[in-house]
C-alpha cells in the first residue's frame, strides 16, 4: 500500500463536503439527500482494543440528525484488495460503537440506548 496515496485520500475526505458526497453515492435514500454539511462531525479514527492493541481507521464521520438516531461512516482507503478487510472493518465498527457507548455514558450521565446509532463501513480502492 502506498502511504502517500493513503494520506492523500485521508486529507481529501477530511472535508465534510466530500463525506456528504460519498454518503449520497452510497445511500440513495431521502434522509441522506436531506443532510446538510453542518450535520457532519469528524470522529477520532484511532481505537484501543480491550487488550491494549491499537487500531486505526482512515476517516470516521458522524452524521447528526434531529429526532433520529445518528449514523457513523467508517471510511477505509486501500491501494489493493485485502482479504482481511471485512474482518478489520467489523473490528473498527465494534470499537467505534464501544467508544460511543462509553462517551455517551460519561458525557450525558445516564445510560445510553445500545444500538441506537447505525454504523456504515465503506472501503475505497484507488
Amino acid at each position: 500500500m502506498s502511504l502517500t496515496s493513503d494520506a492523500g485520500f485521508k486529507q481529501l475526505f477530511a472535508f465534510p463536503e466530500l463525506a456528504r458526497e460519498l454518503l449520497l453515492v452510497v445511500v440513495a435514500q431521502d434522509w441522506a439527500r436531506r443532510t446538510r454539511i453542518g450535520d457532519f462531525v469528524r470522529h477520532n479514527a484511532s481505537y484501543t482494543a480491550q487488550g491494549g492493541a491499537q487500531r486505526h481507521d482512515d476517516v470516521v464521520w458522524g452524521i447528526q440528525r434531529a429526532r433520529h438516531p445518528g449514523v457513523h461512516m467508517l471510511n477505509e482507503f486501500q491501494a489493493r484488495p485485502d482479504k482481511s478487510m471485512p474482518t478489520r472493518m467489523l473490528s473498527y465498527a465494534a470499537l467505534l460503537s464501544d467508544g460511543l457507548v462509553k462517551q455517551r455514558g460519561v458525557t450525558h450521565g445516564r445510560a445510553c440506548r445500545l444500538g441506537a446509532d447505525a454504523v456504515a463501513s465503506a472501503v475505497s480502492w484507488f
